[in-house]
Protein backbone atom coordinates (compact mmCIF):
# COMPACT_ATOMS: atom_id res chain seq x y z
CA UNK A 1 0.00 0.00 0.00
CA UNK A 2 1.35 3.44 -0.93
CA UNK A 3 2.16 5.64 2.05
CA UNK A 4 0.14 8.85 1.43
CA UNK A 5 2.60 11.05 3.27
CA UNK A 6 5.51 9.70 1.18
CA UNK A 7 3.50 10.22 -2.00
CA UNK A 8 2.72 13.79 -1.05
CA UNK A 9 6.35 14.43 -0.10
CA UNK A 10 7.39 13.12 -3.50
CA UNK A 11 4.86 15.44 -5.17
CA UNK A 12 6.29 18.44 -3.29
CA UNK A 13 9.85 17.46 -4.23
CA UNK A 14 8.80 17.18 -7.87
CA UNK A 15 7.20 20.62 -7.66
CA UNK A 16 10.37 22.15 -6.27
CA UNK A 17 12.51 20.49 -8.94
CA UNK A 18 10.16 21.64 -11.69
CA UNK A 19 10.16 25.20 -10.38
CA UNK A 20 13.96 25.20 -10.24
CA UNK A 21 14.19 24.07 -13.86
CA UNK A 22 11.74 26.79 -14.90
CA UNK A 23 13.67 29.41 -12.98
CA UNK A 24 16.95 28.42 -14.65
CA UNK A 25 15.35 28.29 -18.10
CA UNK A 26 13.78 31.73 -17.70
CA UNK A 27 17.20 33.40 -17.71
CA UNK A 28 17.95 32.42 -21.28
CA UNK A 29 14.66 31.73 -23.05
CA UNK A 30 12.89 34.06 -25.45
CA UNK A 31 12.52 37.62 -24.20
CA UNK A 32 13.20 41.14 -25.41
CA UNK A 33 15.74 43.86 -24.80
CA UNK A 34 14.92 47.54 -24.74
CA UNK A 35 17.81 49.78 -25.79
CA UNK A 36 17.37 53.46 -24.96
CA UNK A 37 19.57 56.41 -25.83
CA UNK A 38 19.04 59.76 -24.13
CA UNK A 39 20.60 62.98 -25.40
CA UNK A 40 22.15 64.59 -22.29
CA UNK A 41 23.33 67.76 -24.03
CA UNK A 42 21.94 71.09 -22.80
CA UNK A 43 19.49 73.20 -24.79
CA UNK A 44 21.36 74.58 -27.78
CA UNK A 45 23.73 71.62 -27.56
CA UNK A 46 24.71 68.81 -29.90
CA UNK A 47 22.22 66.45 -31.54
CA UNK A 48 22.59 62.72 -32.12
CA UNK A 49 21.86 60.96 -35.38
CA UNK A 50 19.86 57.71 -35.39
CA UNK A 51 21.69 55.33 -33.05
CA UNK A 52 22.85 51.90 -34.27
CA UNK A 53 23.55 48.85 -32.07
CA UNK A 54 24.22 45.15 -32.51
CA UNK A 55 24.83 42.04 -30.38
CA UNK A 56 27.70 39.82 -31.51
CA UNK A 57 30.18 37.09 -30.57
CA UNK A 58 32.93 39.50 -29.55
CA UNK A 59 34.69 39.80 -32.90
CA UNK A 60 32.76 42.70 -34.46
CA UNK A 61 35.39 45.44 -34.25
CA UNK A 62 34.16 48.82 -35.48
CA UNK A 63 37.31 50.86 -34.98
CA UNK A 64 40.75 51.09 -33.48
CA UNK A 65 41.95 54.40 -32.11
CA UNK A 66 45.12 55.52 -33.86
CA UNK A 67 44.28 53.62 -37.05
CA UNK A 68 42.41 54.63 -40.18
CA UNK A 69 38.73 53.74 -40.25
CA UNK A 70 38.69 50.55 -42.31
CA UNK A 71 34.94 49.84 -42.63
CA UNK A 72 33.51 51.94 -45.46
CA UNK A 73 29.86 51.42 -44.39
CA UNK A 74 30.83 52.73 -40.96
CA UNK A 75 32.23 55.86 -42.62
CA UNK A 76 28.73 56.58 -43.92
CA UNK A 77 27.49 56.65 -40.32
CA UNK A 78 30.26 58.81 -38.83
CA UNK A 79 30.15 61.37 -41.68
CA UNK A 80 26.46 61.44 -42.57
CA UNK A 81 24.53 59.61 -39.84
CA UNK A 82 23.39 56.85 -42.22
CA UNK A 83 22.73 53.55 -40.42
CA UNK A 84 21.56 51.37 -43.32
CA UNK A 85 25.10 50.65 -44.65
CA UNK A 86 26.46 49.50 -41.28
CA UNK A 87 23.29 47.48 -40.64
CA UNK A 88 23.80 45.61 -43.90
CA UNK A 89 27.50 45.12 -43.15
CA UNK A 90 26.73 43.71 -39.69
CA UNK A 91 24.06 41.36 -41.07
CA UNK A 92 26.60 39.92 -43.49
CA UNK A 93 29.48 39.76 -41.00
CA UNK A 94 28.51 36.42 -39.45
CA UNK A 95 29.20 37.78 -35.96
CA UNK A 96 25.58 38.16 -34.83
CA UNK A 97 21.99 38.52 -36.00
CA UNK A 98 20.38 40.86 -33.43
CA UNK A 99 20.65 44.57 -34.20
CA UNK A 100 18.53 47.69 -34.33
CA UNK A 101 18.32 51.46 -34.70
CA UNK A 102 16.82 54.05 -32.32
CA UNK A 103 15.86 57.34 -33.92
CA UNK A 104 14.22 60.63 -33.05
CA UNK A 105 10.61 59.83 -33.93
CA UNK A 106 8.54 56.96 -35.41
CA UNK A 107 7.13 59.26 -38.08
CA UNK A 108 10.62 60.34 -39.19
CA UNK A 109 12.95 57.32 -39.34
CA UNK A 110 16.03 59.45 -40.04
CA UNK A 111 15.25 62.14 -37.46
CA UNK A 112 18.04 63.06 -35.04
CA UNK A 113 17.66 62.97 -31.26
CA UNK A 114 17.43 66.43 -29.70
CA UNK A 115 18.87 67.57 -26.35
CA UNK A 116 16.75 66.17 -23.53
CA UNK A 117 15.00 63.64 -25.79
CA UNK A 118 15.08 59.83 -25.64
CA UNK A 119 14.78 57.17 -28.33
CA UNK A 120 14.30 53.43 -27.83
CA UNK A 121 14.26 50.24 -29.84
CA UNK A 122 13.16 46.76 -28.74
CA UNK A 123 14.74 43.58 -30.11
CA UNK A 124 13.74 39.96 -29.54
CA UNK A 125 16.24 37.43 -28.22
CA UNK A 126 16.32 33.67 -27.65
CA UNK A 127 18.80 30.98 -26.58
CA UNK A 128 21.07 31.80 -29.51
CA UNK A 129 21.99 35.02 -27.71
CA UNK A 130 24.32 32.96 -25.51
CA UNK A 131 26.76 32.85 -28.42
CA UNK A 132 26.41 36.58 -29.17
CA UNK A 133 26.36 38.34 -25.78
CA UNK A 134 28.44 41.42 -26.61
CA UNK A 135 26.95 44.86 -27.31
CA UNK A 136 28.39 47.35 -29.82
CA UNK A 137 26.97 50.75 -30.71
CA UNK A 138 27.60 53.92 -32.70
CA UNK A 139 26.09 57.35 -33.22
CA UNK A 140 27.18 60.56 -34.92
CA UNK A 141 27.35 63.87 -33.08
CA UNK A 142 25.84 66.67 -35.18
CA UNK A 143 26.40 69.22 -36.54
CA UNK A 144 29.92 68.06 -37.39
CA UNK A 145 32.11 66.79 -40.19
CA UNK A 146 32.82 63.36 -38.67
CA UNK A 147 32.40 63.42 -34.88
CA UNK A 148 30.98 60.23 -33.39
CA UNK A 149 30.89 57.91 -30.39
CA UNK A 150 31.24 54.13 -30.41
CA UNK A 151 32.98 51.36 -28.46
CA UNK A 152 36.59 50.81 -29.47
CA UNK A 153 36.76 47.48 -27.60
CA UNK A 154 34.22 44.94 -28.94
CA UNK A 155 34.34 43.08 -25.59
CA UNK A 156 33.62 46.17 -23.47
CA UNK A 157 29.90 45.55 -22.91
CA UNK A 158 28.67 42.03 -22.21
CA UNK A 159 24.89 41.69 -21.78
CA UNK A 160 24.70 37.98 -20.87
CA UNK A 161 27.00 35.89 -18.70
CA UNK A 162 28.00 32.33 -19.76
CA UNK A 163 24.90 30.87 -18.07
CA UNK A 164 22.54 33.21 -19.89
CA UNK A 165 21.87 35.62 -17.05
CA UNK A 166 21.12 39.12 -18.32
CA UNK A 167 23.44 41.91 -17.16
CA UNK A 168 21.52 45.19 -16.93
CA UNK A 169 23.68 47.95 -18.41
CA UNK A 170 23.67 51.75 -18.33
CA UNK A 171 26.50 54.15 -19.07
CA UNK A 172 27.10 57.76 -20.12
CA UNK A 173 29.06 59.03 -23.11
CA UNK A 174 31.18 62.00 -22.10
CA UNK A 175 32.17 64.76 -24.48
CA UNK A 176 35.80 63.88 -23.80
CA UNK A 177 35.11 60.43 -25.31
CA UNK A 178 33.82 61.69 -28.67
CA UNK A 179 35.95 60.51 -31.59
CA UNK A 180 37.11 62.21 -34.76
CA UNK A 181 36.87 59.66 -37.58
CA UNK A 182 39.77 61.23 -39.48
CA UNK A 183 37.89 60.69 -42.74
CA UNK A 184 36.79 64.29 -43.36
CA UNK A 185 38.49 67.62 -42.67
CA UNK A 186 36.94 69.46 -39.72
CA UNK A 187 36.44 72.71 -41.60
CA UNK A 188 32.94 73.21 -40.10
CA UNK A 189 31.94 75.00 -43.29
CA UNK A 190 28.12 74.76 -43.42
CA UNK A 191 28.22 73.39 -46.99
CA UNK A 192 30.41 70.49 -45.78
CA UNK A 193 28.87 69.92 -42.36
CA UNK A 194 26.20 67.30 -41.70
CA UNK A 195 22.91 68.80 -40.49
CA UNK A 196 23.81 72.32 -41.57
CA UNK A 197 23.82 73.07 -45.31
CA UNK A 198 25.48 69.91 -46.64
CA UNK A 199 23.41 69.10 -49.77
CA UNK A 200 24.34 65.42 -50.15
CA UNK A 201 26.13 62.69 -48.17
CA UNK A 202 29.88 62.25 -48.53
CA UNK A 203 30.57 65.72 -49.91
CA UNK A 204 33.13 67.01 -47.40
CA UNK A 205 36.87 67.28 -47.98
CA UNK A 206 38.63 63.92 -47.59
CA UNK A 207 41.20 63.93 -44.80
CA UNK A 208 42.82 60.49 -44.92
CA UNK A 209 43.63 60.54 -41.21
CA UNK A 210 43.15 58.13 -38.32
CA UNK A 211 40.57 57.73 -35.58
CA UNK A 212 41.42 59.91 -32.58
CA UNK A 213 39.76 61.77 -29.74
CA UNK A 214 38.03 64.77 -31.27
CA UNK A 215 39.81 68.11 -30.68
CA UNK A 216 36.50 69.97 -30.38
CA UNK A 217 34.81 72.64 -32.45
CA UNK A 218 36.28 75.93 -33.49
CA UNK A 219 35.88 78.74 -30.91
CA UNK A 220 32.69 80.79 -30.93
CA UNK A 221 32.97 83.84 -33.14
CA UNK A 222 35.01 82.13 -35.87
CA UNK A 223 32.07 81.02 -38.03
CA UNK A 224 32.06 77.34 -37.05
CA UNK A 225 29.44 75.04 -35.54
CA UNK A 226 29.12 77.05 -32.32
CA UNK A 227 27.95 80.04 -34.38
CA UNK A 228 25.59 78.05 -36.60
CA UNK A 229 21.80 77.79 -36.58
CA UNK A 230 19.18 76.09 -38.73
CA UNK A 231 15.44 75.42 -38.92
CA UNK A 232 14.40 72.20 -37.19
CA UNK A 233 10.88 70.92 -36.42
CA UNK A 234 9.19 74.27 -36.92
CA UNK A 235 11.70 76.42 -35.10
CA UNK A 236 15.22 77.75 -35.47
CA UNK A 237 17.83 76.15 -33.27
CA UNK A 238 21.38 77.24 -32.61
CA UNK A 239 24.38 75.34 -31.32
CA UNK A 240 25.95 77.82 -28.93
CA UNK A 241 26.06 75.11 -26.24
CA UNK A 242 27.37 72.32 -28.49
CA UNK A 243 30.96 72.51 -27.20
CA UNK A 244 31.25 68.90 -26.04
CA UNK A 245 34.81 69.55 -24.86
CA UNK A 246 33.46 71.81 -22.10
CA UNK A 247 34.16 70.40 -18.59
CA UNK A 248 31.54 67.89 -17.49
CA UNK A 249 29.75 67.83 -20.87
CA UNK A 250 27.73 64.63 -21.29
CA UNK A 251 26.64 63.66 -24.77
CA UNK A 252 24.37 60.68 -24.16
CA UNK A 253 23.23 57.91 -21.84
CA UNK A 254 22.73 54.37 -23.12
CA UNK A 255 20.53 51.98 -21.12
CA UNK A 256 19.80 48.31 -21.85
CA UNK A 257 16.90 46.65 -20.03
CA UNK A 258 15.18 43.29 -20.31
CA UNK A 259 11.47 43.27 -21.16
CA UNK A 260 9.74 41.86 -19.19
CA UNK A 261 11.95 42.53 -16.19
CA UNK A 262 13.77 39.49 -14.69
CA UNK A 263 11.70 39.88 -11.49
CA UNK A 264 8.53 39.31 -13.53
CA UNK A 265 9.98 36.19 -15.12
CA UNK A 266 10.90 34.82 -11.70
CA UNK A 267 7.26 35.02 -10.53
CA UNK A 268 6.22 32.36 -13.06
CA UNK A 269 8.01 29.32 -11.54
CA UNK A 270 7.22 30.54 -8.00
CA UNK A 271 3.51 30.69 -8.86
CA UNK A 272 3.66 27.13 -10.21
CA UNK A 273 5.39 25.96 -7.03
CA UNK A 274 2.70 27.58 -4.86
CA UNK A 275 -0.15 25.91 -6.79
CA UNK A 276 1.52 22.50 -6.60
CA UNK A 277 2.12 22.99 -2.88
CA UNK A 278 -1.59 23.75 -2.29
CA UNK A 279 -2.52 20.61 -4.24
CA UNK A 280 -0.13 18.58 -2.12
CA UNK A 281 -1.57 19.96 1.12
CA UNK A 282 -5.12 19.07 0.02
CA UNK A 283 -4.01 15.54 -0.84
CA UNK A 284 -2.33 15.20 2.54
CA UNK A 285 -5.48 16.36 4.34
CA UNK A 286 -7.62 13.81 2.55
CA UNK A 287 -5.12 11.04 3.31
CA UNK A 288 -5.02 11.80 7.07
Amino acid sequence: MVNPRKAVSKLIATAIASASVLAMASTATAASLKITIENLAPEGGSLITPFWFGLHNGSFDLLNEGQALSIEPFERLVEDGLTAPISTYFANSGTGSVQGVAFGGPERPIAPISPGAKASAIVNIDNSILSTPYFSYAGMVIPSNDAFFANDDPLEHRLFDPRGNFIATSFDILGSEVYDAGTEVNDEAPINTAFLQQPDPNTGTTEGGVVSIHPGFRPAGTGGVLDASRPFRGRTINFANADFKAPGYRVARITIERVPEPSTLAILPLTGLFLLYRKARRSLSKAS
